[in-house]
């Protein structure tokens, strides 16, 4: 499978995106008092170097264009780090808060 797919074969991305959504709905439907968010971030590495493929330009809905983005001056500062208590992390790397599978395509896609 690719990354994204197409709507006749969906890729890994959509999947996986999908099943996690499925299963925070099963777990907040065996107890309502739960909270559960997500947050997304999607990152490539190429030629050694990282690119925040969700840094946004003012507002969260304006998705960078990835050509402009792999060369801007922050996507070559990016450095994976390893803390060791919460495991790997990207300082500097967008997160963006997704509330359905549909935002996080509108994002990704």
């Amino acid at each position: 499978h690719s990354l994204l797919g197409d709507d006749a074969a969906p890729g890994v991305i959509p999947r996986v995106v999908a099943d996690l959504f499925a299963e925070k709905t099963r777990r907040l439907e065996l107890d309502s008092r739960k909270q559960l968010r997500v947050w997304i971030s999607y990152l490539e590495i190429y030629n050694d170097h990282l690119y925040d493929l969700l840094e946004v330009d003012g507002e969260q809905d304006s998705f960078k264009q990835f050509l402009g983005s792999r060369g801007s001056e922050a996507a070559q500062r990016l450095t994976i780090r390893d803390h060791p208590k919460f495991g790997v992390y990207v300082p500097g790397l967008s997160t963006v808060p997704c509330e359905s599978p549909q935002e996080v395509h509108r994002l990704v896609a």
